[in-house]
């Protein structure tokens, strides 16, 4: 079963009411991005090498539990699986 990735925000956050977004539409918010060393971090940067404008990295980790405190906090967009935040969403506490 493939593992797909999504974006991850606060339930404040102006994207957290949308059905779909796309990795540009992301882009033009910080972005809680993974570590050179994650295996999600490749094809995020091809994604986001393709697009034009400036990209803001509000912090770059290696911890999963991080980048959902970070996204929590409304520091950003974190791109994670959604088993990643299944608990999380339960409580209310991220949307995906």
């Amino acid at each position: 079963m493939p593992v797909t990735f999504g974006a991850v925000v606060a339930p404040g956050h102006p994207l957290a009411g949308r059905k779909s977004i796309t990795i540009a539409g992301c882009a033009s918010h910080p972005l809680i991005m993974h570590d050179a060393g994650m295996s999600f971090r490749p094809m995020l940067d091809q994604a986001l090498g393709q697009l034009h404008g400036d990209i803001r990295i509000a912090s770059t980790t290696n911890s999963i539990d991080f980048m959902k405190r970070g996204a929590r906090a409304g520091l950003g967009v974190a791109f994670l699986s959604r088993v990643n935040v299944l608990d999380e969403m339960a409580r209310g506490e991220l949307v995906y």
